[in-house]
């Protein structure tokens, strides 16, 4: 059996008072788009989709007729009864039925659901709430539906959920959250029996909007200490009768059956959190302690909890082989997601059993790794054999810590995925595919290594400027193998152009390390790639400078060369200065620099090298609307913005409808990559219907200045009567 994909996201789709019901409408129709399976990988479609906040009627009959044919089993409503205005917001799709529960007060749909709302108690003439504020006009609850996957994965619970928010801080009512929690848990034990030595255990996912800030280390006392008491604590000083708590006082399912599945599989080996915070919401409203455009980590796919069972065994449980947040980047699946415009992003795990190495927390570890050494050169191949796919469907991680350049090769019926640590979301894709004879190594000596373990022909060729993770999978034409699969990386020297360390613009120079009285390879040289960056959006070529840092005034050589195959360099100096300078004008054809260095002799050492240019990435936008105008249709506004005062406007957006505390995502309104010198001009209309009409108001975005790499900021645009907040990222490097 393959993984199976669950999705849950908050998609803001709410009923009258909680939301407007046109933006309800389009958000579901932006959800039914963004989940054609023509967006997806061939193992990423989703089989599991959950929303939070689908509780506008109009806009669950969108979600039902725009998925049903993809997902024929379906809940959208779930209502306990209490007479609020509106359900509690929760709906599910899935590919897989839903089992028939055992009976019930609690059934739902035909018994193929069980929903218990969070309804308030009173003990002892204590009056315990289960919602605050505008939580109560909602029926929140958790809803439980129990999935055949197939022999393999046997029967899954599903438990789904949107806890109570908080409104004036991070962590206010912490304890109304807790009290959910445990009606949480008396629902799963109801359902499948209590959660000592039980399998059905090993089975159990619970999702959805959590309300409980991730982002924040453990043990922060930051928002009450509310993670650290949820997932470590077993509910903290608050689990017991003080907080009208009677039942399993002290025991928490959260704390000793489940597990944040963010916090726990997406960090590095032996790490004691993540790198990257997976934030999936962003605070629209101000509160008395809790900013507007806040980002956090609230929403959340908790698994199993590894246990011992009776027999000092390990059993089998459920893992996250991947998590990854939607949006996040530039590709199409993830702008599709952003154009639902909801202030929470989506959750997409990728499911199977846990086997060895089959999660980023537990990856094969780069120091792991047998070297083997090149023969005449300082190149080692190392190489892992004991990597396995043991069922369909299961991933192999690999975590390279070690900045530098990289060529890896592996079996020919896998697929790679690159992934910064810091952000597990977006994939990095490799500069170059070279074929091991390309390498510069000793051919025989290669072809052994490469039959021995079964290693494919033509390798990736990647940059490591941070810490990576390798994801690795069979490939689609081969998504029935499994077996042992092979795997090896190469650490790049320099010693000749196919070997070149790579450069990162404007970053730290690079020592490459050079070998202190022996030869760099055959020729005694060090190449460096400097990968260029887009054309400017105005067409114009740029000015790039390449250095090398030579503090001891060394002799040397330095060449640049316009390309791989450029067989001559275009400039070359011989100096022996602290600082050797070329400049360069960037042309439109040319996409990577190769810098060759040659030093005078092998006791020659501490060089740096690097290089720099002045351009600016647009690589993020979105407008918040601080206050919006009052008057005959004064809700539209149209905004466009030009690059270094071009006539031409690379984004045109209009909204007939933005509301105070509304936010709109717009990096799906231009090209991917944004590439400026100067300026990003921004003019804004109000276009009314009356005599309200308004405009142009303009502002300016700055491009970065000299020394500046990147920056987050925003600026402000008064119009007549209303003010937007433009929020802005722009950086040196383009868009993934």
């Amino acid at each position: 059996m393959r993984n199976i994909r669950i999705l849950t996201m908050n998609i803001q789709a709410q009923a009258w008072p909680a939301g407007p019901h046109s933006d309800a409408e389009w958000r579901a129709k932006a959800a039914v788009k963004a989940l054609d399976p023509a967006n997806f990988s061939f193992d990423e479609h989703p089989d599991v989709v959950v929303f939070n906040e689908a509780d506008n009627e109009d806009a669950k009959e969108i979600l039902e007729a725009g998925l049903k044919d993809m997902y024929p089993h379906f809940i959208v409503s779930f209502n306990g009864s209490s007479g609020d205005l509106n359900d509690g917001g929760l709906a599910i799709f899935s590919k897989f039925g839903f089992r028939e529960l055992p009976p019930s007060a609690h059934n739902f749909s035909n018994n193929q659901s069980r929903f218990y709302p969070y309804r308030s108690v009173g003990i002892s003439g204590m009056f315990y709430p289960m919602s605050a504020s505008d939580d109560g006009l909602a029926e929140k609850g958790v809803a439980i539906v129990q999935i055949n996957t197939g022999l393999h994965f046997e029967v899954v619970t599903i438990a789904l959920t949107h806890l109570q928010a908080f409104y004036e801080e991070v962590g206010e009512h912490h304890t109304i959250r807790l009290r959910q929690l445990k009606v949480i848990e008396a629902g799963l034990i109801d359902l499948i029996g209590a959660p000592e030595d039980n399998s059905n255990w090993d089975k159990v996912i619970v999702l959805g909007d959590l309300n409980i800030r991730g982002d924040i280390p453990p043990y922060s006392t930051d928002g009450h200490g509310e993670w650290t008491n949820v997932f470590i604590n077993n509910g903290g000083p608050y689990n017991n009768t003080s907080q009208g708590i009677t039942v399993r006082q002290n025991q928490l399912i959260f704390t000793e059956q489940l597990i944040d599945g963010w916090r726990t599989f997406m960090t590095p080996p032996g790490a004691f959190m993540e790198t990257d915070p997976g934030l999936t919401n962003t605070n629209l409203k101000e509160g008395e302690h809790l900013p507007a455009l806040l980002k956090e980590r609230l929403d959340y796919i908790c698994f199993p909890k590894q246990r011992t069972d009776g027999m000092g065994e390990a059993p089998r449980r459920l893992v996250a082989q991947h998590m990854r947040i939607l949006p996040s980047n530039f590709s199409a699946l993830d702008m599709a997601f952003e154009r639902i415009q909801s202030d929470h992003k989506g959750i997409l795990a990728q499911v199977h059993w846990h086997f060895t190495y089959n999660t980023p927390n537990q990856a094969k570890v780069q120091g792991d790794f047998v070297h083997f050494q090149a023969p005449d050169s300082l190149v080692k191949v190392n190489i892992a054999n004991d990597l396995k796919i043991p069922s369909l469907g299961v991933f192999q991680w690999i975590y390279i810590k070690e900045p530098g350049t990289y060529t890896f090769n592996y079996s020919s019926n896998l697929e790679a995925s690159f992934y910064y640590e810091n952000s597990m979301s977006t994939k990095i894709d490799p500069f170059n595919k070279v074929k091991l004879g390309e390498l510069g190594l000793d051919n025989n000596w290669l072809e052994g290594l490469s039959r021995e373990f079964g290693l494919s022909e033509v390798g990736d060729q990647v940059d490591v400027h941070r810490p990576m993770f390798i994801k690795l999978k069979a490939t689609e034409n081969e998504d029935q193998f499994t077996g042992n699969i092979a795997f090896s990386f190469i650490k790049h020297t320099g010693e000749n152009r196919f070997l070149a360390i790579g450069l990162l613009a404007n970053d730290i120079p690079k020592d490459p390390r050079l070998p202190i009285g022996q030869k760099n390879g055959a020729k005694d040289e060090c190449w460096f790639r400097a990968p260029l960056a887009e054309q400017l959006l105005s067409g114009n070529p740029y000015p790039v400078q390449f250095y090398i840092k030579n503090d001891f005034s060394r002799k040397i050589r330095l060449g640049l060369f316009e390309g791989i195959s450029a067989p001559a360099p275009s400039e070359q100096v011989i100096n022996e200065d602290l600082l050797t300078l070329i400049d360069y004008d960037r042309s439109a054809d040319i996409k990577d620099i190769y810098i060759l260095l040659a030093r005078s002799q092998t006791t020659d050492y501490e060089f740096l090298a690097g290089y720099r240019y002045s351009i600016s990435y647009l690589n993020h936008l979105e407008i918040y609307s601080i206050d919006d105008q009052s008057g005959l249709g004064a809700d539209e506004i149209h905004l466009t913005m030009a690059a270094d005062d071009m006539a031409t406007n690379f984004l045109d957006f209009v909204d007939e409808d933005f509301d105070d505390d509304e936010r709109r995502m717009l990096n799906s309104y231009f090209p991917k990559n944004v590439a400026f010198a100067n300026r990003l001009n921004v003019t804004v209309f109000e276009l009314d219907s009356g005599e309200d009409d308004d405009g142009p108001f303009n502002g300016t975005i700055p491009a970065l200045a000299k020394g500046e790499d990147k920056r987050e900021s925003s600026i402000i645009i008064q119009a007549d009567g209303a003010e937007y907040e433009l929020i802005y990222k722009l950086s040196r490097h383009s868009n993934r």
